[in-house]
């Protein structure tokens, strides 16, 4: 609601102008706003393009909401380092990797690492990175981990936060399968498009868009229980030809559909087909 005079002004200020409403939603997100409530169907009216990061909940929405167009538009990729995209898949390393703000409840980053303990001897070699801020409750939990796996300390190995695109567009570049454990998330979180573009296979929990995120399995997989997550893991790291085929699918995925340069293109045409005409 803080946003309806805003979106008031802004009308008044620039009759002319557009507005584009990002919904970085989900379901359960959604299902909490009173959309027959007068204002939220004042603002929705005043929105020349309304769209969401996902496919599943862009029909949900349109089944939801019959009164407005709701669009698709991913969370993309954008190359701000103008680093080399094109990838080499012989330079990929024995490495896991999840991106994002590592122990928060959302994230579950508890998940990854207590299926690696699970399954670690089965495929020596292989690491688990964690990048990102680290919540200072994760540090407790960590410790009371690694005393349990003593092993592991030289395996689980948390990176911190990267604010140089390019040094994380490397990390995604050298990792081989990403994970994302999140209990629930706002569409198709930026982590996929950056994934997909380093030519991860991805592993996701069952979030509304892991069929947009693994393109229904073609370039990962996506599991519904701590006992599927480790069976996956095995699965893909002792599986070269398996993950390398994942890899190049998922590196085909991302240029074909989260690609900034693509995504403003169509945007553009969403915005100011009229004009254009």
């Amino acid at each position: 609601p803080s946003f309806f005079p805003v979106l008031d002004l802004y009308r008044q200020l620039r009759p002319d102008g557009y507005v584009y409403l990002y919904l970085d939603a989900n379901a359960a997100w959604m299902d909490r706003i009173n959309w027959q409530d007068r204002h939220f169907q004042k603002f929705m009216d005043q929105c020349d393009l309304i769209a969401t990061s996902g496919r599943m909940l862009q029909e949900y929405l349109s089944i939801k909401w019959p009164k407005w167009t709701i669009n698709s538009i991913p969370n993309g990729f954008y190359n701000f380092s103008h680093h080399n995209l094109d990838p080499k898949w012989d330079k990929k390393e024995k490495v896991i990797l999840t991106v994002g703000r590592i122990g928060t409840y959302q994230k579950n980053n508890e998940a990854l690492l207590l299926a690696f303990s699970q399954i670690a001897e089965k495929i020596p070699g292989w690491s688990v990175k964690l990048v990102g801020p680290v919540e200072s409750q994760f540090k407790s939990w960590l410790g009371k981990y690694f005393t349990c796996y003593p092993k592991l300390k030289d395996r689980v190995i948390l990176v911190g936060e990267i604010m140089d695109k390019g040094k994380l567009l490397t990390e995604y570049q050298r990792a081989s399968i990403f994970v994302l454990t999140s209990r629930l998330e706002g569409g198709t979180p930026n982590v996929i498009a950056e994934a997909l573009t380093g030519g991860d296979c991805i592993i996701t929990s069952g979030i509304a868009e892991a069929a947009d995120a693994t393109n229904n399995e073609k370039c990962g997989r996506i599991y519904h229980s701590n006992a599927e997550l480790a069976q996956l893991l095995v699965e893909l790291s002792t599986n070269a030809s398996l993950r390398l085929k994942l890899e190049k699918a998922a590196w085909i995925y991302s240029q074909a559909n989260f690609a900034f340069e693509k995504i403003i293109k169509r945007l553009h045409a969403l915005l100011f087909w009229r004009e254009d005409q």
